[in-house]
């Protein structure tokens, strides 16, 4: 009885780790060579569909130094969003009140070597999609699922 509540411990304890490993967990040499440029305009694509741009701030939650991350950061950017990066200084001068403030989450992996899943977590909803490499190009396996 003993080993196995030392046993449900050690593997509750590894799913709680696993809940919060977020960022991008793709081989870049295996993966098609302009996936996080594509992945991270989709993606922004997608969450500028969902929220104004001009009215919402984003905060990354997570540091952001994979391709991925950057892409995501400078793609949300293009499209007019405010976006601060875990790791930046805060301005003082900056009114955010009459902006909707969401935090924002990430998680790219490769589900095998042709199909990958982009997971974005923004404030309490997720939005997923996955795509396949079909001829050596990335196309969406479906369009994007909205979980609120």
């Amino acid at each position: 009885m003993r080993k196995n509540l030392v046993l449900l411990a050690l593997i509750l304890a590894g799913l709680v780790g696993c809940a919060k490993n977020y960022g991008s967990f793709i081989d870049a040499k295996s993966s098609p060579p302009d996936i996080s440029e594509t992945l991270a305009e989709g993606a922004a694509k997608e969450i500028a569909a969902l929220y104004p741009p001009a009215r919402t701030h984003i905060k990354f939650e997570q540091k952001t130094p994979d391709k991925f991350g950057l892409e995501l950061l400078s793609s949300l950017r293009s499209k007019g969003f405010a976006v601060a990066a875990q790791n930046a200084p805060a301005t003082e001068d900056s009114d955010t009140t009459s902006y909707q403030s969401l935090s924002l989450r990430y998680v790219l992996d490769a589900t095998d070597k042709n199909s990958y899943r982009v997971m974005i977590f923004l404030g309490n909803q997720t939005i997923a999609r996955a795509y396949v490499v079909k001829d050596n190009a990335l196309a969406p396996a479906g369009a994007w699922v909205r979980k609120e």
